[in-house]
């Protein structure tokens, strides 16, 4: 009998001592600088005047499409701190770049309901949005410094 216990005391505590190491080593990346600019939706800078002008052209050609038509369906890139997943380190900064971008998500959002806008996708583990929207909602979505660029889907 005494052999039996003495073996279940020796496995419950390697099974600590393990628990204890996994526990130390998904710990060492658990908050890294680049993790709070992703957890907090930081964004990386203000857009350059390229970039705006970018979107300022966006906005002129559907325009036209919104002349003869109620809304337009686009996809929104977010100004965000990014890092694709795959280079990410560690399961932590995965996890706050997401939250980043859902804070980003609902910020926007928050800012368009009092346009004609429905939002049909956000994306989780991406910093985009597919909207559709009417020519005030696009004006919006073209002057948000949260928005880095605007396509037609």
């Amino acid at each position: 009998m005494k052999s039996i216990g003495m073996y279940n005391y020796r496995v419950r505590s390697w099974g600590i001592l393990l628990l204890i190491l996994l526990i130390f080593l998904l710990g060492l990346d658990l908050f890294p600088a680049e993790s709070y600019a992703l957890w907090n939706g930081i964004r990386p800078a203000s857009l350059s005047a390229s970039q705006q002008d970018a979107k300022v052209q966006t906005y002129t050609e559907l325009l036209s499409f919104l002349q003869q038509n109620d809304t337009v369906r686009v996809i929104v890139n977010l100004n965000v701190s990014f890092v694709p997943e795959g280079e990410v380190q560690g399961i932590f900064a995965v996890k706050a770049q997401r939250i980043g971008i859902e804070r980003a998500q609902e910020a926007i959002t928050k800012r368009l309901e009092s346009h004609n806008v429905q939002i049909l996708r956000n994306f989780k583990s991406m910093p985009l949005m597919v909207l559709t929207v009417d020519q005030s909602g696009l004006a919006e979505l073209v002057e948000d410094p949260d928005i880095l660029s605007i396509q037609e889907d």
